[in-house]
């Protein structure tokens, strides 16, 4: 399966999102390979510093890919079970064209206004993309939440998103916690520290998303 972990707006935790996606089906003994489109390389520096860390962690396979990303996938596609791209926050090219190649589009957005007003864009785009892979599955998913209860702005999404029917809002989310921060400079994941809670929230995407 492949996962594009993509959209419009920059710092809603999409680096965070896919590696920790990745790190999980790792654990789960999943086949996983995590690629780096972003030019910020933002991945690539997490996956530098797993392989800098002294702790014995699995080894998750990656690579860095650019432009025309369709190619490169469906050459992935035949050594890999499992590939998790994370793109940038902004319309690309390689966002583009990984539509043209992925089982399923993840958007994390943060819980406001500004952030799912970004979707007008992407739904052009992923209405675009379908015209080539009419199969691709697009998720929102709310990213980096207050702590606090969101009733209300899971509420306020769904009526938004009634306008996009290219869009499913997941029920799973990841809320504002530090250990988010703190395992990206160690090049861990999540589920490889104690923090149930963060872990539980890893869990709960990967299980919507792959219906495990």
């Amino acid at each position: 399966m492949i996962l594009l972990v993509g959209g419009q707006k920059g710092g809603a935790g999409k680096t965070t999102v896919a590696t920790n996606i990745a790190c999980y089906l790792k654990h789960l003994g999943k086949d996983v390979i995590l690629v780096d489109s972003d030019k910020q390389n933002s991945t690539t520096s997490w996956i530098q510093y797993r392989l800098e860390n002294e702790e014995k962690l699995f080894n998750i396979p990656s690579v860095k890919v650019a432009d025309n990303i369709s190619q490169s996938i469906k050459d992935l596609k035949i050594k890999y079970d499992y590939i998790v791209i994370d793109c940038a926050g902004r319309d690309s090219k390689e966002q583009r064209t990984g539509m043209l190649i992925a089982d399923t589009l993840l958007i994390p957005v943060r819980p406001s206004q500004y952030d799912l007003d970004t979707l007008e864009n992407v739904a052009q785009i992923v209405e675009d993309a379908k015209t080539i892979n009419e199969n691709l599955k697009s998720f929102v998913m709310f990213s980096m939440c207050p702590t606090h209860h969101l009733i209300d702005e899971r509420n306020q999404a769904q009526k938004y998103l009634k306008e996009y029917p290219e869009f499913s809002l997941l029920e799973s989310y990841t809320s504002d916690r530090k250990v988010y921060r703190d395992t990206a400079y160690l090049g861990k994941g999540v589920i490889e520290v104690k923090n149930e809670k963060a872990a539980k929230e890893i869990k709960n995407i990967v299980e919507e998303i792959y219906e495990f």
